[in-house]
C-alpha cells in the first residue's frame, strides 16, 4: 500500500455502537472530530484509512528519532509519566506477569525492569518489537494481540499506555484483553482526555482566531475518550473501573507549556476531589479496571445508566472519588 492509499480518506461509523448520526465538533484538515448521536462517543470521520502506517517506517528512521534514549544516552520525556503508572500498578499487583499491549519500542517496560513482575510486550511493528528486544532484553513478540497466541488467563497486569486511543474498533480488542487477563487481574488504561482536548481546541480557535490547529492528534488518534464514554466502553466489555485518576501530563515543548499544564493538573485533581469527575483541564485519563461479572450491551448500559448507578458511580452519574486522584509523584524523576 502506498503512502497515497495510506492516506486516502474513510468515513466510518461509530466504533462504540455503529450508529451514523455523527455531529461534527472539530476537524485538523480533512479530518473531523465528530461525537456519536446515540453513545457521545468521540471519534474521527473521516479519517485515514491507515491511520497507524507511519509506525512501519524503517529502522533508520526510529534510530534517528529514538536512538539517544535506546542506548541510555538520554531519557524519555514521558519517563515521569511511566514511573507514576507502574508506582500505581506496583502497589495495586506487586508481583505476576505483566502484559504491555502496544509496546512500540519497549520504553514504558524498560521502566518496569528490576521490579518483580514477569514482562512480556506485544507490538504490531516488526522493528519496533525488534528494537526493544535489541536495546531493552525485554520479551515483546511480533504481533496483534489478538493473533499473539496467548493462553486464556495469561496475564495478571494488561496495560495499555497512550494506546487505546490508536484503536479503531475497541469491539475487537477488548474481548480478546479479557480473555488473555486471569480472573484476578487488572487492567491498566492511560489515554487523552477528549474534553481537555475539545476545550483547547475551541479556547484556542477563538482566542486566536486560527481556522487550522492540531491539537487531536486526529491523524492517529481515532477515538477520544471522556471518562463516561471510557468506563461505558469497558463495562460492556466486562470490566469495572476500580480506580480513576489524573495523572502527570507528558511534557514536551517551552517551559511555560510545561508549566501551564502542572498548573491545570492541580486544578483538575482539585475539580476531581469535588465531583468525582475529569473536566476540560485534565489533559489525561488513568484507570484501573477488573472483571466484572457478566459483559453487557450498550442496550444494557444505557438501561443501567437510567435506573441505577453502575457499582463504581455515584446516583449522579459522576465518577466516584478515589484515593488515586491523590496519587503522588515518583520519588525519583528524570528530565525530559
Amino acid at each position: 500500500m502506498t503512502v497515497a492509499d495510506h492516506r486516502a480518506l474513510v468515513y466510518v461509523a461509530c466504533p462504540r455502537c455503529d450508529a451514523d448520526r455523527p455531529t461534527r465538533l472539530a476537524h485538523e484538515g480533512p479530518l473531523g472530530i465528530v461525537r456519536c448521536g446515540r453513545c457521545r462517543l468521540l471519534y474521527v470521520t473521516p479519517r485515514f484509512a491507515e491511520p497507524q502506517a507511519h509506525y512501519h517506517g524503517t529502522r533508520e528512521d526510529v534510530l534517528r528519532k529514538y536512538g539517544a534514549v535506546l542506548r541510555g544516552e538520554a531519557a524519555h520525556n514521558r519517563d515521569p509519566n511511566y514511573e507514576q503508572e507502574l508506582g500505581v500498578l506496583r502497589r495495586l499487583k506487586p508481583t505476576g506477569r505483566l502484559l504491555d499491549v502496544g509496546t512500540h519500542c519497549g520504553f514504558f517496560l524498560r521502566k518496569a525492569r528490576g521490579m518483580a513482575w514477569q514482562l512480556v510486550g506485544v507490538e504490531p511493528s516488526p522493528i519496533g518489537a525488534e528494537l526493544a528486544r535489541e536495546f531493552y532484553g525485554l520479551d515483546v513478540r511480533n504481533a496483534l494481540l489478538q493473533d499473539a497466541g496467548l493462553p486464556d488467563g495469561y496475564a495478571d497486569i494488561v496495560t495499555l499506555v497512550d494506546v487505546f486511543e490508536h484503536v479503531a474498533d475497541p469491539r475487537d480488542l477488548l474481548p480478546e484483553v479479557r480473555r488473555v487477563l486471569a480472573d484476578d487481574g487488572l487492567l491498566f488504561i492511560k489515554v487523552p482526555n477528549g474534553r481537555y482536548n475539545l476545550f483547547k481546541y475551541r479556547l484556542i480557535c477563538k482566542a486566536m482566531r486560527l481556522r487550522e490547529v492540531e491539537i487531536f492528534d486526529a491523524k492517529e488518534h481515532v477515538v477520544h475518550y471522556e471518562i463516561e464514554t471510557l468506563r461505558a466502553t469497558l463495562r460492556e466489555h466486562g470490566f469495572r473501573i476500580t480506580l480513576a485518576f489524573v495523572p502527570l501530563p507528558i511534557q514536551d515543548g517551552a517551559a511555560w507549556k510545561c508549566a501551564l499544564r502542572l498548573v491545570a493538573r492541580g486544578i483538575a485533581l482539585v475539580q476531581q476531589r469535588l465531583t468525582g469527575g475529569f473536566g476540560p483541564l485534565a489533559t489525561d485519563i488513568a484507570v484501573v479496571a477488573e472483571k466484572s461479572g457478566a459483559r453487557g450491551t450498550l442496550g444494557d448500559a444505557r438501561a443501567a445508566g437510567q435506573t441505577r448507578a453502575a457499582p463504581d458511580a455515584p446516583t449522579t452519574g459522576k465518577a466516584r472519588p478515589t484515593a488515586a486522584a491523590e496519587v503522588p509523584r515518583p520519588a525519583e524523576r528524570r528530565s525530559p
